[in-house]
């Protein structure tokens, strides 16, 4: 049944206008998510890294990050180095690695544990699982 007082059809298509425009706000959000950049390239470790060249990466510059990479006889690895020799991907601090990755579009290599406190305080970075070396070195990307 329809209402058959003004005041009840006021409310009624006030009611469904309010309920168009919901709907219609709320697909046109689900198909702009649902874009060519709504799906990330997964960084689950060192190789999807070297792997890849959407994702900037770099390290600090000079540290003992930049020199295990250098000197690494692991092909994965030197091509981190050279991909970073060649870009000048490097950060001179920690605070700017971790801004630039909080950007997006760039992961961070760095030690775990720096990157684990890291991860803590900005809750939009995610640390990879993936750890190497003797001193644990890891990579901090936007979530």
């Amino acid at each position: 049944p329809h209402p058959k007082a003004v005041s009840g059809k006021v409310i009624s298509c006030t009611w469904w206008l309010f309920a168009v425009v919901l709907l219609a706000c709320y697909f046109s959000n689900l198909s702009s998510s649902q874009g060519a950049d709504s799906a990330p390239l997964m960084i689950k470790g060192f190789e999807d890294l070297a792997n890849q060249d959407v994702i900037e990466y770099g390290t600090l510059a000079g540290s003992s990050t930049l020199a295990f990479f250098k000197n690494s006889n692991n092909p994965a690895y030197r091509r981190i180095y050279e991909h970073m020799e060649r870009r000048k991907s490097f950060v001179s601090s920690m605070d700017e690695g971790v801004q630039r990755a909080k950007e997006g579009n760039y992961a961070f290599i760095g030690e775990s544990v720096s990157l684990d406190l890291a991860v803590a305080r900005h809750c939009e970075l995610v640390r990879a699982h993936e750890v190497i070396g003797m001193r644990g070195y890891s990579i901090v990307t936007p979530l």
